[in-house]
């Protein structure tokens, strides 16, 4: 049961690939209020877990278990609160805006299923199949729009506020495991066994290819080749790797240098055309304005106003600050202080595993811990990890690391 409601809960988060249209009642079902029945999936899988398979979770679960429970009544706290700010706000809206913050006790769950399957792999090939199937769709998609202004199934629903263009190309996110499950492909291929590498090898590939053709988010394009380079730094434990590693950097160092794509690109953060600086001037306003609002109330920042009744409290007075725009400041914003139990205690906890296990070979799954702490610290300052439609992502990235040092642990014994 667990595998399935995970399962589903993830095809919901990626709209079943816009392979058929939602009518208007499942569009509110599945779409607006997702993350309500996101968060109540949630809740009753962590309940049922707890008590069901209590002897399987005696397994190293102690500290994801107490962090659960921090964390859902901080969620409870925030749902109080915002209930009594907005009295012209339904319920189901608010938990429709906040239940992406109840997600992360999905981590025990996932941490369930990774003791069941006496490991990760099974899970994480499930995302890269999940994953796969959005690239190949978001970038088929991508040419056939190019080439005949036409949309494939149902993907015209992707783009509810109109058509995004740039570069004469639609823009299409990587998804909720899309730059997760990049790191851990790129990780297997430079540290992984020798054998069966073909597929990770293209769908680093591929990743690559939509990040900067297909998404074209300028941040996460930086982000992705940061993070690819941190993992080439370390590669290298025989002299024909090291030469490899060296020859990777050199040819690096000559395309950044001399290639007129690369001054072209960043020449876009300078850019005065509506295409690069309309996004730039609106975060500018959202961290003035979100600053102020986590002023205002540092505790419980201004909660979860709906867009339907509370448009100019969510988004400003010119409609243009999106929390999402301005990462943890956004959070800030939204959850005050308890964006510490949110973002911040996670981290923390993280690298702390990192540092107990710090006698571990370096293989693969060590070098995906090791670039997904980048990974999250890089995308703070936007697109971070809470997220709507990446919120999904992090209590399997905290699943991850609670049962490596879980497996740690074990072996110690």
């Amino acid at each position: 049961m667990t595998a399935v409601i995970i399962i589903l809960c993830v095809l919901i988060e990626y709209h079943f690939f816009y392979l058929f249209s939602y009518s208007q009642s499942m569009s509110r079902l599945l779409y607006d209020t997702r993350y309500m029945w996101i968060s109540l999936a949630t809740v009753v899988l962590f309940g049922w877990t707890l008590i069901a398979k209590k002897n399987t979770l005696r397994f190293y679960t102690n500290w994801a278990k107490k962090y659960s429970f921090v964390s859902l009544l901080s969620f409870c706290a925030l749902l109080v609160y915002s209930y009594e700010i907005y009295p012209a706000q339904k319920m189901i809206d608010t938990i429709a805006i906040g239940g992406r913050y109840a997600c992360v006790m999905l981590i025990i769950p996932i941490m369930f299923l990774f003791i069941r399957d006496n490991g990760t792999k099974r899970f994480l090939t499930y995302l890269n199949v999940v994953v796969c199937v959005w690239y190949s769709l978001t970038v088929v998609q991508s040419i056939v729009y190019a080439k005949t202004g036409s949309f494939l199934f149902s993907f015209r629903d992707y783009y509810l506020g109109g058509v995004n263009i740039r570069n004469s190309s639609i823009r299409v996110t990587q998804g909720t495991f899309g730059t997760i499950m990049f790191l851990y492909n790129a990780s297997v291929v430079f540290f992984g066994d020798t054998k069966h590498k073909f597929f990770n090898v293209f769908m680093v590939v591929l990743s690559l290819y939509h990040v900067v053709f297909v998404q074209q988010t300028r941040v996460m394009i930086i982000i992705s080749a940061a993070c690819l380079a941190f993992i080439v730094l370390f590669y290298g434990k025989n002299v024909r790797q090291q030469i490899f590693r060296a020859a990777t950097i050199l040819v690096a160092g000559i395309v950044l240098g001399t290639s007129s794509a690369v001054s072209e690109f960043i020449a876009t953060f300078t850019s005065t055309s509506l295409e690069y600086s309309g996004s730039s001037i609106a975060r500018e306003y959202a961290v003035s304005y979100f600053m102020g609002v986590f002023a205002k109330n540092p505790l419980m920042g201004y909660g979860w106003p709906s867009d339907a009744g509370y448009s100019q409290v969510a988004h400003g007075l010119l409609g243009t600050a999106y929390t999402s725009d301005v990462g943890f400041i956004g959070l800030l914003a939204e959850t005050g202080l308890f964006s510490l139990v949110f973002f911040v205690i996670p981290i923390v906890r993280m690298v702390y595993v990192l540092y107990k296990t710090k006698e571990m070979p370096l293989d693969a799954m060590r070098m995906f811990l090791m670039v997904l702490i980048i990974y999250l610290l890089a995308t703070s300052a936007t697109v971070i990890i809470t997220d709507g439609s990446r919120c999904l992502a992090f209590p399997v990235i905290m699943a991850l690391y609670e049962y490596y040092y879980a497996m740690y642990l074990e072996e110690k014994k």
